[in-house]
């Protein structure tokens, strides 16, 4: 006859081992925080939870602007390149950037 896994796993863990054996199952999930009341102006729920709007709108703000700062470094440099080439080929690699850009 065998043991079903949960008494299995109940004898590992009273088995002389200090240490307790926890799996998803049997772990309890921890309290949640005392919610008290939330400021008004600020946000409620979700992840900017505490957060008032100016700061959220930072936060979800700032990869954007990284991101186009990015972008013109790009471009930037896409035109310094095409700039360096022979006058009969500038102008064409310069339109076809601003085309593509």
């Amino acid at each position: 006859m065998s043991i079903p896994p949960s008494e299995h796993r109940r004898a590992e863990a009273s088995s002389g081992d200090e240490r307790s054996v926890e799996t998803a199952a049997t772990a309890t999930p921890p309290a949640p925080a005392a919610a008290g009341p939330v400021p008004v102006g600020r946000i409620r729920a979700g992840k900017l939870a505490g957060r008032t709007i100016t700061s959220a709108i930072w936060v979800l703000a700032w990869p954007v602007l990284v991101q186009q700062m990015l972008q013109a470094f790009v471009g930037m440099s896409d035109k310094l390149f095409a700039g360096r080439l022979d006058p009969g080929e500038r102008v064409a690699a310069l339109d076809a950037i601003g085309i593509g850009s």
